[in-house]
């Protein structure tokens, strides 16, 4: 069993650089790696952890961009 939604997201934020990532890609990301489980609850999973729930939690600052899209500020 590979790694989980919440893990999928984090994986995600990291990857996207300065740039960041919004939540309508990351929920297009989350749709394709896990085709079994139903969208709307990823929705609500990606809605719940960003920024707040997420940042505390793997102790990391996450920010939300001028664009709109979130990043792991350093």
């Amino acid at each position: 069993k590979g790694p989980g939604v919440i893990a999928t997201i984090f994986s995600l934020l990291t990857n996207a650089g300065k740039t960041g990532i919004n939540k309508d890609e990351i929920y297009n990301k989350l749709v394709e790696m896990f085709p079994d489980r139903a969208g709307e609850g990823m929705k609500k999973t990606i809605a719940v952890q960003l920024p707040g729930r997420m940042s505390k939690e793997k102790k990391v600052s996450i920010v939300k961009l001028e664009s709109g899209n979130y990043a792991i500020s350093k």
